[in-house]
């Protein structure tokens, strides 16, 4: 009895001891959170210097150690390490894009598409890695809010579109360098080239420009020669409104039937999702999205789904749809990026399907020698900036012009002239 006895008091001390140390960690992860750096390494500390302490001072009826809080201890110093692990590593690959003028100068809303390029107007960008610049470049656009292209425009040729990311559009590359502008100038003005390229935009924005006669627009009643789409398996990921930084844009769905329907905007559909939330999933939500961790692994090993994938084929196959309707004649392609990262699975697949709906298909593997096994060469600024660079864009430019436009003296088969 009488040990019981003492077992019975000393829990009310126990509860208090543990209310006390769960409140430090609140306290602690609300000022990490919204003041510091890097809020899960102080976090995880805290975490680590608690269980210490409980381990220390919390004992069984027999007045033993209660060694879980070792456990646990060890747990949380090895989920610390890995998340300094996991900043050193993003702050060695992660640049940061400084506008001047700022981004919002740059770009404005659109109730369709999201956002929009401003017309006529210009930005300086900057990459600064560890307060050094790794790279820059001058984005420029046009009267009809698109990358700007040659100034020749008094010899109209006939339209060439392109269309797709900051692939397209040209990230990392000066005005003269992106894949429009190189066209055009190649073909001396034969074609004029127009760049619907947005950084950002995935297959689902393509699909509206067609769909909502912005490209009606911006063409002025010609039709075209040809529309390329130049695609990455990430678009499927962007059109489902899976990424967290990619919100903005019309939702499209697919129907039992593989209809594709317009179902509002992404924003509208993150936001009930948000709001269908409780309050801790969303406090939850937005704190895991402050970990290195996750930045670090979601980055590295994220994966469009299956159904993503299917939306993006349907949105594909529904350009073409439109393409056939607003422009007999114009031919339509897709170039291929295949991914170099894990969603490299479906490079094929992919493919294959684009193949099987009879669209014109060209794999970047095919254009550019030795891609699959050093697409490093060909980027802007690895680790940087991924995106092609502009030795990479002039080589895609001389194969569209031969096998796609088939013109003039790149239109020989065989290699491609350098």
């Amino acid at each position: 009895m009488p040990h019981c006895a003492k077992f019975r008091k000393r829990k009310p001390i126990r509860l208090t001891l543990y209310g006390c140390a769960f409140s430090c960690l609140v306290l602690t992860g609300w000022l990490a959170l919204n003041f510091a750096g890097v809020p899960w390494f102080w976090i995880g500390a805290a975490a680590v210097g608690l269980a210490l302490a409980l381990l220390a001072s919390d004992r069984n009826k027999d007045g033993k150690a209660r060694w879980g809080w070792f456990f646990i201890a060890c747990c949380c110093a090895t989920f610390t390490l890995l998340e300094l692990v996991c900043y050193i590593q993003y702050n060695k690959t992660h640049a940061t894009q400084i506008f001047e003028p700022p981004l919002e100068a740059f770009i404005k809303d659109d109730p369709v598409l999201g956002y929009t390029l401003q017309p006529n107007a210009c930005t300086h960008v900057s990459w600064i890695s560890r307060g050094r610049r790794v790279h820059e470049a001058t984005y420029t656009t046009d009267a009809h809010g698109l990358r700007a292209g040659p100034s020749r425009r008094g010899d109209r040729g006939r339209p060439v579109v392109f269309m797709g990311c900051s692939i397209t559009f040209g990230s990392g590359l000066e005005d003269e360098q992106t894949i429009a502008y190189q066209v055009e100038e190649l073909t001396a003005g034969r074609y004029q080239c127009y760049n619907l390229g947005v950084f950002g935009y995935g297959t689902h924005q393509c699909y509206a420009q067609l769909k909502n006669g912005f490209v009606d627009e911006v063409l002025g009643g010609e039709y075209p020669r040809a529309i390329i789409y130049q695609a990455i398996i990430g678009h499927a990921s962007r059109a489902s409104g899976r990424l967290p930084w990619n919100c903005r844009g019309p939702r499209f769905i697919l129907d039992d039937q593989g209809v594709l329907r317009y179902c509002g905007t992404l924003e509208q559909a993150r936001r009930q999702a948000w709001q269908g939330r409780s309050v801790l999933g969303r406090w939850a939500a937005t704190a895991i999205a402050e970990s290195f961790i996750k930045k670090v692994l979601y980055n590295r090993f994220h994966l469009s789904d299956a159904e993503s994938r299917r939306l993006q084929i349907g949105l594909i196959e529904g350009m073409r749809e439109e393409i056939v309707r607003r422009y007999p004649g114009c031919e339509f392609h897709v170039v291929f990026w295949d991914c170099p990262g894990l969603d490299r699975r479906y490079n094929n697949w992919f493919a294959d399907q684009v193949r099987q709906r009879a669209i014109g298909l060209h794999r970047i593997r095919d254009v550019l020698p030795n891609y699959e096994q050093d697409w490093v060469q060909y980027t802007v600024a690895h680790p940087f900036d991924n995106h092609p660079n502009a030795s990479a864009v002039a080589r895609l430019a001389r194969y569209i012009i031969g096998h796609v436009l088939k013109d003039g003296e790149y239109s020989a088969d065989g290699e491609i002239a350098d």
